[in-house]
C-alpha cells in the first residue's frame, strides 16, 4: 500500500481506469463496465482440471486473487501481490507419534467445529451419514441442549453407481439426535436451473454437484438456516478416496524408465495413459477432479494443444518443482495440489456461489488454517494407509461416533447428469455446435465422436463450457 496521503478519486475516474473489485465475476460482467473476452487457456485449463487456476478466469479481462495471496493497490494504481499461505511450505515433522496425531488432530477439530458454532443465528449441518459429516455433527451437538437442524438431499430417481444416502443419513440423525430434513430432486429441477446455472456459478465449474448444492441450500434456505458447517476438505486432508489408494498401488509397482519427461506413447484412456505418465516421467497425477487428460485435449483441440502455456501446464510445472526435493512423497502431493487446486477452485467455489445463491453461509471446520497446517507436517506412516481410506481420521473419530458411520463404504456425493442429458440430448448437444462456430475450438470431427459416444460426464463438461460462453455472448 502507497505510503503517500491518500488520494480520493470518482467513479468517472475509476471506471476510466477501467478497474473493478467484487467477490464475485456475475457482480463486475454485470456492470458492464468490463466486457467479456473468452479467455481460451483458460477454457482449455478447465477442461484438465474442471476449474481454472492460478490468477485467471473464463473471462480474459477479469483475473482473481489466487488462494493464500492478497494484492495491494496503491493510489497511482499499481498492483502488489503477496503469497502469505502456501502448502508446499510445510515440512514433515519425523518426530510427531501416531498418539500425539490423534490427539492434536481430535482437539483442533473440536476448536475448529466449536468457532464456526458461533453466530448471531442458529447453525445447521449439511448431514450425508458419513464419517465427515456425522463427526462434525457430534461434535457441534457437544455443549447444545438444543436440537439441530441436518439437511439431506436425494433424487427422484436412482441411477447407477449411486445408490443414494438416506438411510444413512437418517442413522446418523437418529445417532446424533439431529432433525434430519430431506428433499428429493427431479429432472423438472434440473430443467428449471440449467439456464442459469453457469451464470450462479460465476467462474467456470464443471463439477455437476453444483447443482444439487443449489437445491440443498434453497431447502435449507427454506427452513429459517442461514449458516451451516460441511465435511469439505476431509478427503483430500486425511486420504479419503479409494482412488487415491488405487493410484499408490499402481506407482508401488510401475516406475519411469526414462530419467526426464519424455512425450511419448500418448493415451486417450485414463488407464493407459497414467501408466504412460508413470513410465515416461510425466505428472501422474495432475489433481482429483480431471476432466479431459492432455493426450484427449490434443486430440480435442483443432490444431492441437498450443505448445507452450503456462496455465495448462501449471500442475506439470508444479510436479516437476515439487520433486526436485529429496523429501517430496507421492502421497503427499496428492494432498497438496488439491490443495492448491481442486479444493479453492472447484470445492469451495462450487459450495460457496451455489449455496450463497440462497443466501446461506457454508462453513468448512476441516479447513481451518491450524488444523491444514498440523496434518501437512503429519509423517506418511501415520496418515496414510495402502488398505484404507482415513485412517488417522477414523482413530479420532471412534470416541465420539458408532463404527457402523466410521467403517460405511464411501459412495460419494454425486448427481444424474447422465440420465439428465439423454432426457433431451439433441437440446443440450445443440448448446456445443453453437459454441463451437463461434470459438471454433475444437475439431468437429472429435466432437462429433464424444457425443456419439457414452461417456456422458464428459459430454456434461462441454455442456457446461459451451452455456457458460453463451450466456456471455448472447446477454
Amino acid at each position: 500500500m502507497s505510503t503517500r496521503k491518500a488520494q480520493y478519486v470518482t467513479l468517472d475516474e475509476l471506471i476510466n481506469e477501467v478497474e473493478a473489485f467484487c467477490d464475485e465475476m456475475k457482480s463486475i460482467e454485470e456492470s458492464k463496465v468490463i466486457p467479456f473476452s473468452p479467455d481460451i487457456e483458460s477454457y482449455i485449463t478447465y477442461l484438465r482440471h474442471l476449474a481454472v487456476p492460478k490468477d485467471r478466469t473464463g473471462n480474459g479481462n477479469i483475473s482473481k486473487v489466487e488462494p493464500g495471496e492478497y494484492v495491494e493497490v496503491s493510489s497511482s494504481g499499481d498492483i502488489t501481490k503477496t503469497k502469505y499461505w502456501d502448502p508446499f511450505t510445510f515440512d514433515i515433522n519425523k518426530d510427531i507419534s501416531e498418539k500425539e496425531a490423534i490427539n492434536k488432530v481430535g482437539e483442533l477439530l473440536e476448536e475448529s467445529v466449536e468457532y464456526r458454532k458461533v453466530s448471531d443465528v442458529e447453525v445447521g449441518l449439511f448431514l450425508s451419514g458419513g464419517l465427515d459429516s456425522s463427526l462434525i455433527g457430534k461434535l457441534m451437538k457437544e455443549n447444545e441442549e438444543a436440537g439441530l437442524k441436518g439437511f439431506n438431499i436425494d433424487y427422484e430417481d436412482h441411477f447407477e453407481g449411486y445408490e443414494g444416502e438416506v438411510e444413512e443419513a437418517n442413522f446418523a440423525a437418529s445417532t446424533l439426535d439431529f432433525d434430519l430434513i430431506k428433499e428429493k430432486i427431479k429432472y423438472s429441477d434440473f430443467q428449471e436451473l440449467i439456464d442459469n446455472y453457469s451464470f450462479y456459478q460465476d467462474d467456470l465449474l464443471g463439477d455437476e454437484v453444483g447443482i444439487p448444492l443449489y437445491f440443498l441450500g434453497k431447502m435449507t434456505r427454506g427452513n429459517n438456516i442461514k449458516v451451516v458447517q460441511v465435511g469439505e476438505g476431509s478427503d483430500e486432508l486425511f486420504y479419503g478416496y479409494d482412488h487415491w489408494l488405487r493410484f499408490m498401488k499402481v506407482s508401488k509397482y510401475l516406475r519411469p524408465i526414462v530419467p526426464s519427461r519424455a512425450n511419448l506413447m500418448n493415451f486417450k484412456s485414463h488407464r493407459l495413459h497414467l501408466a504412460s505418465n508413470i513410465l515416461f516421467n510425466r505428472t501422474s497425477f495432475a489433481g482429483g477432479a480431471i476432466g479431459f487428460n492432455l493426450s484427449e485435449l490434443n486430440q480435442m483441440i483443432d490444431g492441437g494443444l498450443p505448445k507452450e502455456s503456462e496455465l495448462i501446464h501449471y500442475v506439470d510445472n508444479k510436479w516437476d518443482a515439487y520433486f526436485q526435493s529429496k523429501e517430496a512423497k507421492l502421497s503427499k502431493w496428492m494432498t497438496l495440489i488439491d490443495l492448491q487446486i481442486r479444493l479453492p477452485e472447484l470445492l469451495l467455489m462450487r459450495m460457496d456461489k451455489l449455496t450463497m445463491r440462497s443466501a446461506v453461509e457454508a462453513r468448512v471446520p476441516f479447513l481451518d488454517h491450524k488444523l491444514v497446517e498440523y496434518v501437512l507436517t503429519i509423517p506418511e506412516n501415520i496418515i496414510f494407509d495402502m488398505k484404507t481410506t482415513k485412517p488417522l481420521l477414523k482413530k479420532v473419530a471412534k470416541d465420539h461416533i458408532p463404527e457402523q458411520i466410521i467403517h460405511r463404504k464411501k459412495q460419494g456425493f454425486r448427481a444424474p447428469i447422465g440420465e439428465w442429458l439423454k432426457k433431451d440430448e439433441q437440446y443440450y448437444y445443440e448448446s456445443i455446435k453453437e459454441f463451437n462456430m463461434l470459438v471454433n475450438l475444437f475439431s468437429e470431427k472429435e466432437i462429433n465422436r464424444i457425443l456419439s459416444g457414452n461417456d456422458y460426464q464428459k459430454k456434461w463438461y462441454l455442456v457446461n463450457l459451451a452455456r457458460w460462453h453463451l450466456m456471455r455472448v448472447t446477454n
